[in-house]
């Protein structure tokens, strides 16, 4: 079987993909069960695609609480190469 060290995004991708190709997948993690950290995970529409093409929005949907927009929070933009703090 294969190890993959680390239960983060893309070690759970992995061996989730690993599992559904039938092949022996352990997840090992520093870190133990979190259970219930009252923490939550904002996805923009773009991760939820993403998790569509891994066939997991039914759990996504289940799972998930749908929040409202904050008032002071600006639409997306990505930063241009040539505008911002790094601009030399």
């Amino acid at each position: 079987g294969i190890v993959v060290v680390g239960a983060g995004v893309g070690g759970l991708v992995t061996a989730l993909e690993l599992h559904r190709a039938s092949i022996p997948v352990t997840v090992l993690e520093q870190r133990g069960a979190r259970g219930d950290s009252g923490l939550g995970i904002k996805l923009l529409p773009h991760s939820v695609r993403v998790l569509a093409d891994l066939d997991l929005l039914d759990e996504l949907v289940a799972l998930g609480v749908a929040g409202e927009p904050r008032v002071n929070e600006r639409p997306f933009r990505p930063l241009r190469v040539d505008e911002g703090p790094f601009v030399a």
